[in-house]
């Protein structure tokens, strides 16, 4: 599943300002809500929990904080990019300014697949460079339906 089928212009943020990680993974938490309904904290948990078990930044600026939501109909992210660096442990010792919640309303196996197919994606120089290059949700969006990359590509 590609992110472009995962995100909604709700759930894209552009130059969030300066955040700490838990900061980071409440706004995103904030989206969710508003976007799909709900409150907040029901978001914000499963990230954290993940979060607490070790930092999911997957390297090159990028972390992935994911969990389960069994309330969810359907696999949904939500993007925050930073405008300065935040603070994650990270595999690479590079700061992360991407960060993409990810919640899924079933578990393993599906969640690792379709991590997996978010993190192929991300490894599309292309992809990221739309991250770091949007203006607004609607640019981003757009790029990420435009670079053409899909799972297994």
């Amino acid at each position: 599943m590609a992110l472009s089928e995962l995100l909604s212009l709700g759930r894209v943020l552009i130059d969030v300002p300066d955040c700490k990680r838990r900061e980071v993974i409440n706004l995103l938490a904030e989206c969710f809500a508003a976007d799909l309904g709900g409150e907040p904290p029901g978001y914000a948990e499963p990230l954290l929990e993940r979060e607490k078990l070790g930092s999911t930044a997957i390297g090159k600026g990028i972390a992935l904080p994911h969990g389960k939501m069994a309330a969810l109909k359907r696999p949904a992210a939500a993007v925050a990019v930073l405008k300065q660096k935040c603070k994650f442990p990270t595999p690479d010792n590079v700061d992360v300014d991407i960060v993409i919640a990810f919640l899924s309303p079933d578990g393993p196996p599906q969640d690792v697949a379709r991590i997996g197919d978010i993190v192929r994606e991300l490894r599309d120089g292309n992809v990221v460079d739309a991250f770091r290059s949007a203006e607004t949700p609607e640019q981003l969006i757009q790029a990420l339906q435009g670079t053409g990359t899909r799972p297994g590509r």
